[in-house]
This record gives structure tokens, C-alpha cells and sequence, in this order.
């Protein structure tokens, strides 16, 4: 399935090309085949509805949850500990916490080692990183990469080049730039 395009037009009068969001099956109104710069804030409040309900309560409920990735089925075959065509595949398209399919799937990876944990959709991976409790501490503490016994190396898009593990941090005060400075 290809993905759309927004049927909406931009400032200029010329088409937009950017592509349209996807609209949960859910979601009250119709589905507008529209980006995030051309849909309403109406759209933007039902789409928002339809994926995640009442916000307060699902996040509630996913904090209190284990990670839906710990109930998936382990592959037949042992994995080779780079292997991760494979880690992408046990995904088969479901957010690792919360089980969402979700074609914009990020990979997620530990900063500190420099190592893939597992796929995440964008709303758990920004909250993943903001580090809220419950869920997302289980979801760091077995991970899918440890569930299959991969270990792979996060490839930087941006640099373009593989994630370095953290160097040490040392006393944060010892090291503070500030250090000796008089005021």
C-alpha cells in the first residue's frame, strides 16, 4: 500500500506533497487525507482521540503494563548475535511497549552502550526518553535485542556513522566547566 499524499492544497495555490497522516479506524469524524500542517486543530483533536483515547487514562494503564514485546513468541532458530534483519522482523511492524502497528517504527537504542534495544513507535519512543517509569523501566530492563540475544550497534543516520558507547562520566562536579572560577 502506497502511502497518500495530502490532498490539500498550500499557501501558494500549488499542491502539498507532504504525506498524510494515518487515521486510526476508530476516530470519530471522517478521514481526512491531509498532513499535520493542513489538518484542522478539530481533525488533530479526533485523530488524537481515535489513536490514543483518553490520554491520561491509557498512559495510566500502559505504565501499570509490561511491555507487549515480553508475550511475543521466541523465533524457532537461535539468532546470530548481529542479527538484525531478524530483530526487525519479530517486530513485524508493533511498537515493542505499547503494540501499536505503526509504519513510522524508530529504532531505539541505549545512548549509554551505544546498542539497539528495540522498535518503538514515535509517541513511546519520545516517552521512553523522557524517561517515564513503570512500562518503559521493564522495557529497558529486557528489552527485545536482550529477549533474542542480539547485540547490534545503532547505525546514526544523521552522522552516518555507528553510535560510540558513552565515555564515563566522571563526578559531574569535578568535571563542571565552572570549576575554579571565582565569582
Amino acid at each position: 500500500m502506497e502511502p497518500q499524499i495530502c490532498s490539500r492544497s498550500r499557501s501558494n495555490g500549488h499542491p502539498c506533497r507532504q504525506s498524510a497522516l494515518s487515521w486510526p479506524r476508530r476516530a470519530a469524524s471522517s478521514n481526512p487525507v491531509a498532513c499535520q500542517f493542513h489538518m484542522s486543530e478539530q481533525e488533530k483533536q479526533d485523530r488524537h482521540r481515535g489513536l490514543y483515547g483518553n490520554s491520561d487514562e491509557l498512559m495510566a494503564a500502559l505504565l501499570a503494563a509490561d511491555p507487549v514485546c515480553w508475550s511475543w513468541p521466541a523465533p524457532g532458530a537461535p539468532l546470530a548475535e548481529n542479527d538484525e534483519p531478524a530483530l526487525h522482523q519479530w517486530h513485524a511492524g508493533q511498537c515493542a511497549v505499547c503494540g501499536d502497528n505503526d509504519p513510522r517504527l524508530v529504532v531505539d537504542h541505549d545512548h549509554t552502550t551505544g546498542l539497539v534495544r528495540g522498535m518503538l513507535c514515535p509517541p513511546c519512543n519520545r516517552k521512553e526518553g523522557a524517561r517515564y517509569g513503570g512500562i518503559f523501566n521493564r522495557y529497558r530492563e529486557r528489552p527485545p535485542a536482550s529477549i533474542l540475544g542480539v547485540r547490534v550497534f545503532y547505525w546514526n543516520p544523521a552522522t552516518r556513522e555507528y553510535a560510540e558507547p558513552a565515555a564515563p562520566r566522571g563526578d559531574r562536579w569535578s568535571d563542571n566547566a565552572m570549576r575554579g572560577i571565582g565569582l
